[in-house]
């Protein structure tokens, strides 16, 4: 486990998927994330930021080697599902859009 990978793919395509505007539900996104991750020394809120937008999905990723960590929870710590709100939100507030959130090493 280590940094989280959030995906926004489009799930229309042609003119239906003309009017999803990804860089800015990336945006939205990358911010709620920010804003939902706890705060302790700044490295993780600090490590969040959009990595890759194009014409059909859009990565944020927040690269602290202990976001997945912090996301999921583990044994001994309650999980604080910055990552996994924020997705869902993006995708029950914008129609035409599939998440995942994924845990990369």
């Amino acid at each position: 486990m280590g940094k989280i990978i959030v995906r926004i793919q489009k799930n229309v395509t042609g003119k239906e998927g003309e009017g999803i505007d990804l860089p800015g539900i990336a945006e939205d996104v990358e911010t709620e994330m920010r804003e939902n991750a706890p705060y302790k020394t700044g490295k993780l809120r600090s490590s969040i930021g959009i990595k890759e937008v194009n014409s059909r999905s859009a990565w944020i990723e927040a690269s602290a080697d202990y976001a997945s960590y912090v996301n999921g929870g583990t044994t001994r710590m309650d999980s604080q599902p910055f990552a996994d709100s924020a997705a869902w939100n993006a995708r029950n507030n914008n129609e035409g859009i599939i998440t995942e959130v994924r845990e990369e090493e």
